[in-house]
């Protein structure tokens, strides 16, 4: 990934391919898988088919490639962006 200097964010941000799951604190029996599509020292963005609401506090396990247990990381929704996917018009 090139990093842009006009880029506002603080960190730079690299590619980063993984499955993840992840859950609401206040729904944490219940888990929505997505991927991990690129990281910094302060985010993930992922991707999911579910609408996902902000300012939620989750529970994230990513699964790295070779590895049997996920790495478990707690967080927040700070932003959410829905896109069309590519198989519907």
């Amino acid at each position: 990934m090139k990093y842009k200097r006009d880029d506002r964010r603080k960190f730079i941000r690299f590619d980063f391919d993984a499955n993840i799951k992840f859950r609401f604190f206040d729904k944490i029996d219940e888990s929505i898988k997505g991927k991990a599509k690129n990281l910094s020292a302060e985010g993930v963005c992922i991707v999911t088919e579910k609408e996902i609401p902000g300012d939620k506090d989750v529970e994230i396990d990513i699964c790295l490639p070779g590895k049997k247990k996920p790495v478990k990381v707690h967080g927040s929704v700070v932003w959410t962006h829905k896109v069309k996917s590519a198989d519907k018009k």
